[in-house]
Parts: C-alpha cells; structure tokens; sequence
C-alpha cells in the first residue's frame, strides 16, 4: 500500500518513561507494597497494595494515603494485585490469592465477586487491568503472560496474544490505557515501559520505567483525563509521575510512504496447482523518502553518531497524516541536512525504513 503527500511528525521517544517521584505510595496508612493503582472520572486516585492488603484513595500530589477499608477481604482476596474504573465509575478488582474478578465499592473497600478472571485461557495468578474508553476490559497475568479482553459480567477472558512477548516481557504486571485508546505495559522481567497492541499483545519498547528514581520492580500505571501518568513499584514503594510526552524533532512530506507485505505461500503437491498462502502475511516493512524541517538537534546527533558502538536504528513516533502513528524502531539512510546558517531553517532529506516491531495507532476520524 502506498500513501502519497502526506505530512509526517518525527518525535523522539527518548525521554518516555522518565519518571518523577511524588512520594511513598500509600505512606500514612503503612502500604509498603503498593500493587495497583486507579484514577476515577471525577479524578480521585485509588491504591491497593499486598502488605495490608487495604483500598485506599491516594493524593497524587504527596503519595499519601488515606484507608478506605479491606480490598475484598470479605470474598477472601487477601492479595490484591489491580483495580481499574470504568467510565461509569464502576470499579473492578483482581487479585492473586482467590484469582477473581470483582466489583468493588469505593467507598467501604466491599467486593461482589463477577467470577473468575482469566477464567477460559487459564491464567490463575492475574495482576493488571485496564478498561478502554469504550468499555472494553483487558488483563494480564504472570501464569501464562497473556494479554487477553476480560467480559467483565462474568469474568471470561479472551485471549487476544503474549503480553510483551516480543520484547522479552514475561512477568507482565501492569497495563493502562490512555484516553485515545492507547495501550501501556510495564512488567517485572525487563522492567520497561512498552506501549502495547490491543489487538495482537505486540509490545513497542519505549524505554526503562522508573528510570530517574530507581524503581525497578514496576507494579502498577495508571493514566489520567489529561495523560499525566503515574506509577507505582516494589522496589522502592513510591508513586511518581510517569513521562508519557514525545519530543517533536521534525516536520516532513512523503510522495511515497509505502507499507510492504510479503505472504507466506504454504502451497502443496496435493494442491492441484492452485496456490495456497497462510492467512496472515509473514512480513512486513515500511519505506518512504522524506524531506522536510528540523525542529530539534536531538534528531541530528543521533543521525551523526560516529563509532563502532553507534546505534543504526532509532525508536521514534512517527504520525502520518489523514493514517495513523506508527511507534517503533526506524533506520534512516541517506541523510543530508542543508541550512542552518544566520535564521535559515535547517532543511533534511532521508530515506526511512522500519527496522522492527511497529505498535500503530489509527488517525482519529
């Protein structure tokens, strides 16, 4: 498929993931394991955490906690791993220790037990979940590492793919998504923040979560009406803000943005001559030649690193206009930059090919 004139925005990724701390997460009510984290739509945050195993509403100015009472203590879930609020306000919770999916009362800390959650993919020890803005639920868990949409009547899960697989994420812990529908990982094998796929469960490293405060064991993320982000972990039990923001660095067109796929042909003696290929393609790439402003130096110290150790490729967010946003690694050849003298623009062309993994995020209509 070929897209011809479209505008593109190049932003880094770098700076992704960077985190701030606000303060112990649950300090002042004694949770030094804070697991899950939720912000309701009138903006009050929630915690649950495993070493008092209490919901407690969180200031996300401080980290200070305040108790509501026991996180389904009354249907026996005494380690809660993750809550998520729906649109309507409706809170869902799972834990490990009945490995349910419950309702939960915001105001007592009272469950009402839906049913298993992950039941039907048997994913026994759940940890993280999220709910989209259209309703939709999704979980992960470290029993099978699977990313899978939860029917939250009943509990059922769907699996949808391996959570994080791709880059090595076994130990998937939480997820959130954001207000435009985009999906997040953070898990405690690699101790990233990925964004995540919803339709497949492909991960797109983004960068090291917690970087900044040494937090290296990442339980919970939860995301905000305005995409302020925020984190809590193990290792050091704080909460801290969580940089979500990507750095424009570049404004160019493309004649020929072009995505290439090249199928998998499973044609047999027994075929009688007709071919025959795999219902999914087995590749793809994605190249275009590009020309336009630069906005950031950043782009170009990448572009001119010298070295036997320098990197080739580069993650980077690219939006194409009228398509989508496509999040991953990208190898740019033939780079020349003109310009750049008294106030003249500093002007590039490129040739660009991705080099990797891509998450897309469709252009909103």
């Amino acid at each position: 498929m070929a897209f011809a004139g479209r505008r593109l925005r190049i932003s880094d990724v770098r700076d992704v993931g960077v985190a701030t701390e606000v303060g112990p997460a649950g300090f002042g009510i004694g949770e030094t394991t804070p697991q899950g984290i939720a912000i309701a739509p009138d903006g009050t945050a929630y915690l649950v955490g495993t070493t008092r195993d209490r919901l407690a509403t969180l200031n996300l100015s401080t980290g200070v906690a305040t108790e509501v009472g026991p996180a389904g203590f009354n249907i026996g879930e005494t380690t809660p791993q993750g809550i998520a609020i729906a649109p309507d306000g409706t809170a869902y919770l799972v834990g490990t220790a009945r490995s349910r999916l419950a309702t939960l009362n915001l105001s007592t800390g009272v469950a009402t037990e839906v049913g298993p959650a992950g039941f039907g993919i048997g994913e026994t020890t759940p940890q993280g979940i999220a709910i989209a803005p259209d309703g939709t639920g999704y979980l992960v868990g470290t029993t099978r590492d699977r990313l899978a949409t939860l029917n939250l009547s009943t509990g059922v899960a769907t699996e949808v793919g391996p959570a994080g697989f791709n880059i090595g994420e076994t130990t998937p812990q939480g997820i959130a998504i954001a207000p435009d529908g985009a999906g997040y990982l953070v898990g405690g094998a690699r101790d990233r923040l990925a964004t995540l796929n919803l339709s497949t469960g492909v991960a797109t490293e983004v960068g090291p979560v917690g970087f900044g405060i040494g937090e290296t064991a990442p339980q919970g993320i939860a995301i905000g009406e305005n995409r302020t982000a925020y984190l809590v972990g193990t290792a050091r039990d704080r909460l801290a803000t969580l940089n979500l923001t990507r750095t424009p660095v570049a404004g160019a067109t493309s004649d020929n943005f072009t995505i290439n796929r090249e199928p998998i042909d499973v044609t047999t003696k027994d075929d009688s001559g007709v071919r025959h290929l795999l219902g999914e393609y087995g590749t793809y790439n994605i190249e275009a030649s590009i020309e336009g402003v630069l906005q950031n130096p950043r782009v170009l110290e990448l572009m001119t690193e010298t070295g036997p150790l320098a990197q080739t490729t580069h993650v980077y967010s690219i939006d194409v206009a009228g398509l989508g946003t496509f999040l991953g690694p990208w190898f740019f050849s033939n780079f020349e930059v003109t310009g750049g003298e008294g106030a003249e623009a500093v002007t590039f062309t490129a040739n660009i090919m991705s080099a990797g993994n891509m998450t897309f995020t469709p252009a909103v209509a």
